[in-house]
């Protein structure tokens, strides 16, 4: 008797155990949505910005863009206080530090280590032909006029977002879309969208999975 009470308290207690792991899991769970979270998080620029070491202009001026929007996203209230005047606060912009942009070379060997966000696919970009495992045929799944924004879990606490098309202007209309990402918050659901109609000056994004 006294066994079986000993093996339903253990099984009590392991389905508790579990149950906790997986309320916690999905608690922590982060997809598209939280954007620009893990990338930035109390108003603290958390990331490396990562381009090809043979990048387009086009590459280098989506990166930009995406910096750019994020240190509006970083701003920080401070209050100031002058003699005759009381207090009042304003809003500073926290800068996304020296340093934060990198060449793919530069990661070789840390690509899980750091969040990232890359821009350019895994034909101009050594990191993102990592995300995809080195594949033979480096455009494999990707059409001309699509692009697609990802987001990858590397189960360690560490992101990387994949802002990537075919051609040039694929990817440029991908990383506007990032960098523009309020203008789409109702598509940034899950871990990947498909932006289409890249020609045009608004694209169009849908939640792929």
């Amino acid at each position: 008797m006294r066994i079986k009470q000993l093996l339903k308290y253990s099984i009590l207690f392991t389905t508790s155990m579990l149950l906790s792991i997986i309320f916690v899991s999905l608690a922590h769970a982060v997809d598209l949505s939280n954007y620009p979270e893990p990338f930035v998080a109390n108003s603290i620029f958390d990331a490396s910005l990562v381009v090809g070491d043979n990048a387009k202009a086009s590459d280098v001026i989506g990166v930009t863009d995406i910096a750019m929007s994020l240190q509006f996203d970083m701003q920080k209230k401070r209050t100031i206080v002058r003699q005759g005047c009381g207090e009042y606060e304003v809003n500073e912009l926290v800068r996304v530090g020296v340093g934060a942009a990198k060449l793919a070379s530069k990661l070789k060997g840390k690509e899980r280590s750091e969040n990232l966000i890359i821009v350019g696919g895994a034909c101009a970009n050594s990191v993102a032909a990592f995300l995809y495992g080195y594949p033979e045929d480096c455009t494999q799944g990707y059409e001309y006029g699509k692009a697609k924004i990802k987001l990858f879990d590397h189960k360690n606490g560490k992101y990387a977002l994949l802002v990537a098309g075919l051609t040039d202007e694929d990817t440029r209309a991908a990383a506007q879309v990032v960098a523009n990402y309020k203008e789409y918050k109702d598509a940034f659901v899950g871990n990947e969208l498909v932006v289409t109609d890249t020609s045009l000056s608004k694209p169009k994004v849908t939640r792929l999975r």
